[in-house]
């Protein structure tokens, strides 16, 4: 049988709605899993959650309430829903714990290490000043705008085989305190980091940029997700 892939929602706080980019769950069929969306809904709990899938994906949105790693918001900080952020903290716990491999996407990056214990830049900008590098793209999300130095011996290298990816950029936050099991895997030039992952579970790994927008022109870029469903695999 194909591994589940446990795929969370984001939540439309105008609209009401929990909602996904089609291009996260098309990546995992594509991969040879099987999506199963996670929404965002009062009542959901991680318990309920975690057995019924053999990998966790998650995937990108707005920013996580800093109350969540003990700090007051900076001025610059977006939109929160710190439901959706409890409910994912607690399912990257919950996975970790019991080794369900795990991938992050941007804001899921940040969730993991939120989960390990981290802390987050809340707003890049006004943490470099001038030196940021354009990490929120006005291109569209196929096109790389910067490139990301990987290191050696991480899983990350070893997913891609190449020491060097350019990548596009969506975010205004990034990692600040390394929580736990986690290390720096890349980064990019101005030193922001742009990947992390554990030392302690077998796949826990959590990238910046967005792969799922870039597969339709860049197709290595699906090597992060069949990475994923052959490590899902292995744990069903």
């Amino acid at each position: 049988m194909k591994p589940v892939i446990g795929v969370t929602c984001d939540y439309d706080l105008n609209e009401n709605r929990s909602q996904v980019f089609s291009g996260y769950y098309e990546s995992i069929i594509r991969a040879g899993g099987i999506p199963l969306l996670v929404p965002c809904a009062e009542g959901l709990s991680p318990e309920d959650l975690i057995g019924r899938f053999d990998g966790l994906l998650l995937t990108g949105g707005q920013d996580i309430d800093p109350y969540l790693y003990g700090e007051e918001p900076h001025q610059d900080i977006g939109s929160v829903y710190p439901a959706r952020d409890r409910l994912e903290i607690g399912l990257c716990k919950m996975a970790a714990e019991a080794g369900i491999p795990v991938l992050g996407i941007c804001k899921g990056l940040q969730v993991m290490n939120v989960a390990m214990g981290g802390t987050l830049i809340q707003d890049i900008r006004s943490a470099l000043g001038g030196k940021a590098l354009c990490h929120s793209q006005k291109a569209p999300g196929f096109i790389g705008m910067h490139d990301v130095h990987i290191s050696e011996g991480s899983k990350l290298r070893s997913i891609f085989n190449s020491d060097k990816l350019r990548v596009n950029s969506f975010h205004h936050q990034a990692i600040k305190e390394v929580g736990g099991p986690l290390v720096i895997t890349a980064g990019a030039g101005d030193g922001v980091p742009e990947a992390a992952e554990s030392t302690s579970h077998r796949f826990f790994v959590g990238v910046q940029w967005h792969p799922e927008r870039m597969v339709s022109k860049a197709p290595e870029m699906l090597k992060l997700f069949e990475a994923l469903v052959r490590e899902a695999g292995g744990h069903r």
